[in-house]
């Protein structure tokens, strides 16, 4: 434990989110805000927690043990740091690339707009020109969504759900939507995904995924967390940061361990305006999930913590939404009920 470098960090931090946390908790717990700072402060130290962390996973209430197994942020970007080969990490950052690399576990048509569209590629040695897909132009837009009644509109580089629109190809002119799509940097579209009944038990206007993280170690692949996240009214995203609800997986069985909750830690017990309930539902086609990430792990093994974002299709099997190089530490742990995630993963590295 280098106290020193703690010190410096926290010098250069803004502290006073640290001291309006203290002051959150303060009126949870009952103790002095200046109390909690210190133990945020010994936790940052200690743990690896940031402010947020140490209110999000209510570590104000854990003893040593349980803080011992929470995937804090600086544990994360660790085990990013020890597991990644970063010549290979813009195969994640960008979609067209990630795409182009995992088609076989995609299952689904796509294309980038634009003749002109430049795919940009962040610094990395080990991405190849094969692999960078050219943009098409407005004929090629009018065949691909001649067929489909609807689909999906995507950037190239955004995350977290941003800018992700479902589009109803009746309500535009082709030629309008693609110059509008231009314009609004939607480069990237793609066929719809059409998730399997079971699953709509949990959304039906969005797909909810399954969210997987894995471990590559010694040749092999091992879930070491994962989470359930379903969307909300009429999003047709899913994601944690867009009034998603997550619940967590027990990776052995498939079946949700937990209530639901989302990112204000808020709890749901059923799946709001459809009335699931959330704990004990089992996610169909479980061992063809593993298999799946098993197999996926293997594309690109100088990458091997990952994060896979899947479909359970009702057509096509399971489908990979996306895959993350670097997987959200936040949505697929319930430290409350002492199901922590770092514990998992130092369990499987063993």
């Amino acid at each position: 434990m280098n106290i020193k470098f703690y010190i410096r960090k926290l010098r250069s931090t803004d502290l006073s989110r640290f001291k309006d946390t203290a002051k959150a908790v303060s009126k949870i717990d009952g103790r002095p805000w200046r109390l909690v700072l210190l133990d945020i402060y010994w936790c940052a130290v200690v743990y690896g927690a940031g402010h947020v962390d140490y209110k999000e996973y209510e570590m104000y209430g854990m003893n040593h043990k349980q803080r011992k197994g929470v995937l804090t942020s600086k544990k994360n970007n660790i085990l990013v740091k020890k597991y990644t080969d970063f010549d290979y990490v813009p195969y994640y950052k960008n979609k067209a690339l990630l795409y182009n690399k995992f088609g076989d576990f995609l299952k689904r048509d796509w294309m980038i707009l634009g003749e002109d569209t430049v795919v940009a590629v962040p610094d990395g040695k080990a991405v190849k020109d094969e692999d960078i897909p050219k943009g098409q132009g407005l004929e090629a837009f009018k065949k691909f969504i001649s067929d489909k009644e609807d689909f999906i509109v995507k950037p190239l580089d955004l995350s977290c759900g941003k800018g992700v629109e479902k589009i109803h190809t009746a309500d535009w002119d082709p030629e309008e939507l693609y110059n509008t799509l231009l314009a609004n940097r939607q480069f990237l579209v793609e066929e719809l995904v059409v998730q399997c009944e079971e699953m709509c038990r949990l959304s039906k206007a969005a797909v909810n995924t399954v969210r997987i993280m894995t471990i590559l170690d010694k040749g092999e692949a091992k879930a070491v967390g994962g989470c359930v996240r379903m969307g909300t009214g009429d999003n047709v995203v899913d994601n944690f940061n867009h009034d998603g609800i997550s619940a967590c997986l027990d990776v052995k069985t498939g079946t949700i361990m937990t209530i639901g909750y989302d990112k204000k830690r808020n709890f749901y017990e059923t799946v709001p305006g459809i009335g699931t309930e959330i704990k004990g539902f089992q996610v169909p086609c479980w061992d063809e999930i593993i298999e799946f990430v098993k197999a996926g792990s293997l594309v690109m093994p100088q990458v091997k913590y990952l994060g896979w974002d899947l479909c359970v299709s009702k057509d096509k099997g399971i489908v990979m939404i996306e895959c993350n190089h670097y997987p959200g530490h936040d949505c697929a742990q319930y430290p409350k009920l002492n199901l922590g995630t770092y514990d998992a993963i130092m369990e499987a590295l063993r």
